[in-house]
């Protein structure tokens, strides 16, 4: 039986640059592909979530996703970027066909698109950008980039669905940008307390 500390400990990969992210981007020929690959980068959702979308949960009002029974059993809420909800706007205006689900294939009959297809989609966008590219690289850059911005480990925690806390601590690295402006205490002397010294001391004071 496996233990919960093996089940909590995560995949370590890299972490994309914002550069690279949006070079991936640029790179996908398919405005379809364009909107997966900023959607899975701005939510941090896994890529078996992502194929398992439907329309309505994209909520546009409150810039949210719904995450329906992801890994855990769990349903959640992840944020939605308003550049990942533009290029899904654009994807629904070029592909206005009949689904169940959010992503389908580009060639009738419109099948729900796979975990499989969107990966194979990946490396080959990823292959043109010179980057290597992978769902679960998406999910680690998005984590590591939330970190860095300051936002609680514990909210990151919830937008990724990780059960243990151990899974979502993977993603602080220790970088120049992360340390960057961040003053070692000895440059934050103890001030020392102003007060009126007793008469007692000013005398001892002088003595000395």
């Amino acid at each position: 039986m496996m233990s919960l500390r093996k089940m909590c400990q995560p995949i370590l990969t890299r972490s994309l640059s914002l550069e690279e992210i949006e070079k991936s981007i640029n790179s996908a020929t398919q405005i379809r592909n364009k909107a997966i690959i900023a959607l899975l980068y701005s939510s941090g959702m896994r890529v078996g979530e992502l194929v398992s979308l439907k329309p309505e949960d994209i909520y546009m009002s409150t810039m949210q996703v719904y995450i329906s029974k992801g890994k855990n059993h769990r349903d959640r809420w992840t944020i939605l970027s308003e550049r990942a909800l533009d290029l899904l706007k654009e994807y629904w205006r070029s592909y206005p066909v009949k689904r169940e689900y959010l992503f389908v294939s580009l060639d009738a009959p419109h099948e729900p698109l796979k975990v499989s297809g969107v990966e194979i989609m990946l490396r080959a966008v990823g292959k043109t950008a010179g980057i290597e590219a992978h769902p679960h690289t998406l999910r680690h850059s998005f984590a590591s980039h939330m970190i860095e911005q300051g936002v609680p480990i514990n909210y990151v925690q919830a937008m990724l669905g990780h059960r243990c806390l151990e899974s979502t601590q993977v993603y602080i690295h220790i970088s120049n940008k992360t340390v960057m402006g961040i003053k070692s205490p000895l440059d934050h002397p103890v001030k020392k307390k102003r007060g009126r010294k007793s008469k007692r001391n000013a005398g001892d004071a002088n003595e000395s």
